[in-house]
């Protein structure tokens, strides 16, 4: 019981001492890129916080958050970069291999984002409908899985 306090304790301080940007302008998106690809967690998340507002102006960072997806050891960075490829939107249509990879994920943070992803992917997703449909056959994320199918085949 206590390493799960201490565990949502450190998720609430992460969220409330990095999660979310402090400057007033953000950084450029090629600044961005290149935070991605640095091995500080801390500064990756930053940067996925970053995307994650400018949305589809941070377009150009869709290769910085495949590779987040496919190649971090961090759960968070995975699933941060999932769901900064599903605030790109349908621009994003290019990581739908990626995120249907994702669904595969060990774990069940990630799969969840991937599958909110593609549904925020919309009908560019179509791809990914025969995975989602295994998904939708797992108990705890079958929901997630039946709204992206609801979004893509809109």
């Amino acid at each position: 019981m206590r390493s799960n306090s201490l565990l949502a304790c450190s998720v609430v301080i992460w969220a409330w001492g990095c999660g979310a940007p402090r400057d007033p302008e953000p950084p450029s998106v090629a600044e961005l890129t290149a935070k991605l690809e640095k091995d500080d967690v801390n500064v990756q998340m930053e940067a996925i916080s970053w995307i994650r507002q400018l949305g589809p102006k941070a377009a150009a960072a869709r290769p910085a958050l495949v590779a987040a997806l496919k190649k971090s050891q961090h759960v968070l960075v995975r699933q941060s970069a999932a769901a900064a490829l599903g605030q790109i939107g349908p621009e994003a249509a290019d990581a739908v291999p990626a995120l249907t990879e994702a669904l595969r994920d060990p774990e069940l943070s990630v799969r969840r984002a991937a599958a909110d992803a593609l549904g925020k992917l919309g009908p560019a997703a179509i791809d990914a409908t025969a995975a989602l449909e295994n998904m939708s056959k797992e108990n705890d994320a079958c929901d997630t899985a039946q709204t992206a199918l609801k979004k893509i085949r809109q």
